[in-house]
């Protein structure tokens, strides 16, 4: 929102309020810091999810250049749209994400299935620094638990090296 220091503030024509939660976790032993930051973007109105984006990239240059970066989230756009891409620009730190699941055909991204187990729409990710990670496998779990579905959205699974 205009106001995201307000908790439950809702603008840019939105009917509910959208938030981004990060924790930054010191890995002392291998000696980095990790930011990770998870987000759920506006189900109904692109403009929101577009400025959300901006916003949400500010605030990842924000952090410190040598933290390395993971954003995860319920983007509720494609990986196509400006929305999307706007994770895909340079952070004005110089830093930069990739998307995982880039790698697989888009069909095989899809992950919202609306709990019928046939996933129509390629929504989530997890992105991560380009320079502090290489992908190792990219998983979309399209299993049931004992016959039911754990949530209307497959699980994201990535295993990543840290370079």
């Amino acid at each position: 929102s205009d106001t995201p220091e307000i908790p439950g503030s809702i603008t840019w024509g939105t009917r509910l309020p959208r938030m981004a939660t990060w924790a930054n976790f010191e890995v002392s032993h291998l000696g980095f810091s990790l930011t990770i930051l998870n987000t759920h973007l506006d189900h109904e109105n692109a403009k929101s999810r577009e400025l959300s984006a901006v916003l949400i990239s500010q605030r990842l240059a924000e952090f410190p250049p040598e933290n390395y970066l993971l954003l995860t989230g319920d983007f509720n756009a494609n990986p196509r749209t400006p929305e999307r891409q706007i994770f895909l620009s340079p952070l004005r730190n110089g830093k930069k994400l990739q998307d995982p699941l880039a790698t697989l055909p888009l069909e095989k991204q899809k992950t919202f299935h609306d709990f019928t187990g046939k996933a129509w729409d390629a929504i989530d990710t997890i992105y991560c620094d380009s320079c502090a990670f290489q992908t190792e496998q990219v998983i979309i779990d399209r299993e049931q638990w004992e016959g039911v579905w754990p949530s209307d959205h497959f699980p994201v699974i990535v295993k990543l090296t840290i370079l």
